[in-house]
């Protein structure tokens, strides 16, 4: 079975995702973090959680756990990798587009 035909601005948004470090995909969450919970993504609580480190704090939970912070969004896996993969690109396109 063959991938669906990915359009080059769909490629673009994604690339705003992949090539982050992982601090940087937390802040894109955060800048747009209304974004990301109404497309239930993240929620309020994990965000208030994060509100609350330090960011070495997070820089060490970040390095240290497989799916640090959120429970729906993986902040070590790149877009094709997400279980929830539509509603990232959907959120992603609403922030680069």
């Amino acid at each position: 079975m063959s991938k669906p035909h990915k359009s080059e601005a769909n490629e673009n948004f994604i690339v705003h995702w992949d090539d982050r470090s992982l601090l940087a995909r937390l802040t894109l969450i955060i800048e747009n973090s209304e974004l990301f919970q109404s497309l239930r993504l993240v929620t309020h609580g994990e965000l208030d959680i994060v509100g609350q480190m330090s960011e070495s704090g997070l820089e060490y939970v970040l390095d240290r756990e497989d799916c640090p912070i959120f429970t729906n969004i993986n902040l070590k896996k790149d877009v094709e990798a997400q279980n929830h993969r539509e509603k990232l690109e959907t959120a992603l396109s609403a922030v680069f587009l």
